[in-house]
């Protein structure tokens, strides 16, 4: 049992046994997150989302095992259920009927006796009973009418899925139950008069307030008294917004809804009357949510796109990354990818060109890596320190690395709370670009799962839209030819990066590379074309790090062309180059750019080359005037 008027103790959640929990409810996404607050005298559950943010639970839509694993990874979050008109589903409240050893109370046993064999759950307090079932009912908060509150939407419930025995039990439906345990409404309701019944859809501010008033916050007297005279005075005391207010009345226990029309007469002639203004300001938090929901927002017109000045390309790697980008860099283990982001990231903070690419100005760095004890990366920073001067970027480079964390090891970052927690260090360093490396190890699961996929791809692409350049560091699969595990979860990227070992790559003298695009946007021509890259040792130390590149020679290509013609496959170049298809697929359309090979000679589609005594030969035709000659 908990005090809910001690401040100095902060109550426990109890955890969730998940298979309690009815399936029905579990198939819905209507799921949102709670946590005990203190509000003035008591604690009090405001719903949360998976940020662990404030918000309205008829606007948090997470599925049920997100909620979940949230609870999971930290039990101070309860979880909980919306109910909403479009479900068929409804919660009874019985509080304060069981004693300190959680039985149930003498003057409610009838109550229960009654109850349908539905599905019932001990409130997170341990003093009360939570009925799970189903029927439109109507919402009750008034011990006048029943001795329980009762709600079918505009609420949500906590839950447990401590059930006491009833976790088999069907939902039943509960209509009946509470018509025969509770009052009619219309016997407490006060007579009301000389309330003006007029059409006000035209007045300014009508529209504003059905948009605001779900995310007013309604935890107490007098903000039910606020939102009540903001009502009155923009909507000159009408019948409805009487009904406006009464109706957002019922989404909160802390007040008798039932009240709404005595307390509205008092309110003309207010002298100092709150205005529409008050409402703005206290739901400007969730000013995205609601924009939302202004659908003309969200499309414009052709002809208004092509008057539209578009927005100029701005890269921070140019041309490489862009500013607002997310993007992937990808190599077979122990290649160099991370001596390679750590290069490029370290001449980003001084702003010095890097490789044949140009850095326009320097850029503050997050870079956070899951992999490095704190004596790797010293030594990861110290190996790459020929790329920059380390000691001109203090304060806009900076690591988070597990040996810093609590735990000793990298939070996962599929966890929404772990994100919100990273979201903390973007806001107070607001970087230009975060490096993840590597996307196995802070992001742990991520390859296993599309729905844990989807929740952090919504975070990068947030980030993006804040203006952020991401770069996740990725390991190849098997083959050596794609990244593990995501060949189908790519597709919102801006840039994906393929590093591979050349043939004459000799890992005891340095390292080298092809550096090849496998997804590109906004870049063409030679933006995109292959190159060699690598790096060497510098005077014979480690710490001397000297990177360069290479253009493909002429010789490379005449080497490339050469093969096709003796009847190689694209595939047997790729092995030989060691790049992949699509690398050999994308020269072979540069050289019939160039003019150094002929378009007719490459194969098209309904085509299939095989190798005859050395040549090249086609199934079919391969041009008109073989066709003629047929």
């Amino acid at each position: 049992m908990i005090d809910k008027y001690n401040k100095d103790v902060t109550p426990a959640i109890p955890a969730v046994i998940e298979k309690n929990i009815p399936q029905a409810l579990k198939d819905l996404d209507q799921w949102c997150l709670w946590r005990y607050t203190w509000k003035g005298t008591k604690w009090t559950k405001p719903p949360l989302n998976e940020h662990g943010a404030r918000a309205n639970h008829a606007t948090v839509n997470l599925p049920f095992k997100t909620v979940v694993a949230i609870h999971r990874a930290n039990p101070s979050v309860g979880i909980g259920f919306s109910l909403r008109d479009t479900d068929d589903f409804c919660g009874l409240d019985i509080d304060n009927c069981l004693d300190k050893d959680q039985h149930l109370l003498p003057e409610f046993k009838p109550l229960m006796d009654d109850l349908p064999d539905t599905v019932v759950e001990i409130s997170p307090s341990g003093q009360g009973i939570r009925v799970l079932g189903t029927g439109k009912i109507p919402n009750i908060n008034n011990s006048k009418i029943a001795q329980f509150e009762a709600y079918s939407s505009g609420r949500y419930l906590t839950i447990t899925g401590n059930t006491n025995g009833t976790a088999g039990n069907p939902l039943m439906d509960l209509t009946k139950y509470v018509a025969k345990h509770s009052k009619p409404v219309s016997s407490l309701r006060s007579k009301v008069t000389g309330i003006p019944d007029i059409d006000i859809e035209h007045f300014t501010h009508y529209k504003t307030i059905l948009e605001r008033i779900p995310y007013m916050p309604n935890e107490g007297y007098h903000e039910w008294l606020d939102v009540g005279m903001i009502i009155h005075y923009e909507l000159a005391g009408s019948k409805r917004g009487l009904e406006i207010w009464t109706e957002w009345s019922t989404s909160s226990s802390h007040y008798d809804p039932y009240e709404c029309g005595q307390k509205w007469l008092t309110f003309k002639g207010n002298k100092k009357p709150l205005t529409i203004g008050t409402m703005l300001q206290r739901t400007k938090v969730y000013e995205g949510e609601i924009m939302a929901h202004d659908l003309s927002s969200q499309r414009i017109s052709a002809a208004t796109l092509l008057k539209t000045k578009a927005k100029p390309r701005k890269f921070v790697v140019e041309p490489l990354f862009l500013n607002e980008s997310f993007n992937m860099i990808h190599a077979p283990t122990g290649l160099g990818k991370t001596n390679f982001a750590m290069s490029l990231a370290a001449c980003l903070a001084e702003g010095k060109d890097f490789l044949k690419w140009k850095i326009p100005a320097k850029k503050r760095i997050l870079y956070i890596d899951g992999e490095l004890s704190m004596n790797g990366l010293q030594r990861q920073v110290q190996n790459n320190a020929g790329a920059c001067d380390i000691s001109t970027i203090t304060g806009v480079f900076d690591f988070i690395t597990p040996d810093l964390l609590p735990n000793g090891g990298m939070e996962n970052l599929t966890d929404p709370l772990k994100q919100a927690w990273i979201n903390r260090h973007i806001a107070d360093l607001k970087p230009h670009v975060i490096v993840f490396d590597s996307l196995l190890t802070c992001f742990q699961g991520t390859t296993e799962s599309q729905e844990t996929w989807e929740s952090i791809q919504a975070w990068m692409i947030k980030l993006r839209k804040d203006g952020i350049c991401v770069i996740l560091i990725h390991h190849d699969n098997k083959s050596g030819k794609e990244q593990a595990g995501f060949s189908n979860k790519t597709i919102v990227m801006n840039q994906i990066v393929h590093l591979t070992a050349t043939p004459e790559h000799d890992q005891s003298t340095g390292m080298m590379m092809h550096f090849e695009f496998m997804k590109h946007r906004d870049l063409i021509g030679a933006e995109i074309e292959v190159f060699e890259l690598g790096y060497r040792t510098k005077g014979g130390t480690l710490n001397k790090i000297e990177w360069y590149w290479n253009k493909e020679n002429e010789a490379q290509t005449n080497s490339d062309i050469e093969m096709y013609r003796d009847g190689h496959t694209f595939a047997e170049i790729a092995k030989e180059r060691g790049v992949g298809v699509p690398a050999i697929s994308k020269r072979f359309k540069k050289y019939v750019v160039d003019g150094m090979i002929s378009e007719d000679e490459l194969p098209k589609p309904g085509q299939y080359k095989r190798k005859l005594k050395g040549m090249a030969v086609f199934d079919k035709p391969t041009s008109k005037e073989d066709e003629s000659n047929k």
